[in-house]
């Protein structure tokens, strides 16, 4: 009985560890299709749920990416990041915060930004979703291995066909979720490093705040 017990153990353990690394292709390939695709622009609905109970309104907004660069537009407020340095220009108080802000933070803002750091303090496994708005997809979800993470799971939507983002969904603390649906995606673009990049005349008069 022992000698059936162990080997049932190995077996199962053996199974977990195959479809961990196959969660974790799906990602692979995922971040692999989209820094092949070169610059890019996209359109995104966000929502808050507390639970299965949706908080706030959505919040709509476009996105244009190159590598770790992005320029973000959503409720008048427009990000732009170079890959080090962030400014966010906040037209109701006529001013633009100056930050250099660590990966989880960009997570919060970009959603792209996952695939490029996914591989730290994961761990992976499918779930059981098969169709997202009418495509065939994968849903992988990936929990911290760490409570000192702020964020605590992640759940991914790829089409099986592209290997293309559909949607991510975080959860903060122990109820807080936040969804990020990607509406459309273009990809392809020659985007020049210009378009990541604040210049005054982006936000003329405003009053410039280095929090770095």
């Amino acid at each position: 009985m022992k000698q059936i017990i162990t080997l049932l153990l190995f077996v199962l353990g053996l199974t977990l560890q195959v479809h961990a690394q196959s969660a974790k292709s799906v990602l692979d390939k995922t971040s692999a299709t989209f820094n092949q695709k070169g610059g890019i622009k996209a359109t995104f609905t966000v929502k808050n749920f507390t639970g299965q109970k949706q908080t706030g309104t959505p919040i709509t907004g476009n996105i244009q990416l190159k590598g770790k660069k992005f320029r973000l537009n959503a409720e008048g407020i427009t990000t732009w990041f170079d890959g080090k340095t962030q400014w966010t220009f906040i037209p109701e108080n006529e001013e633009v915060n100056m930050t250099e802000p660590t990966d989880e933070e960009l997570q919060a803002i970009n959603p792209y930004n996952f695939l490029n750091f996914y591989k730290k303090g994961f761990s992976y496994k499918f779930g059981k979703t098969q169709k997202f708005q009418g495509k065939d997809i994968f849903e992988v979800t990936l929990l911290a291995k760490s409570n000192k993470m702020d964020i605590k799971q992640v759940v991914l939507f790829v089409e099986k066909s592209s290997y293309q983002l559909l949607q991510i969904k975080f959860r903060q603390g122990t109820n807080n979720w936040v969804s990020i649906t990607v509406n459309s995606f273009t990809g392809g673009l020659k985007l020049a490093d210009s378009v990541f990049t604040f210049t005054e005349k982006d936000a003329p008069g405003a009053e410039i705040i280095d929090l770095r």
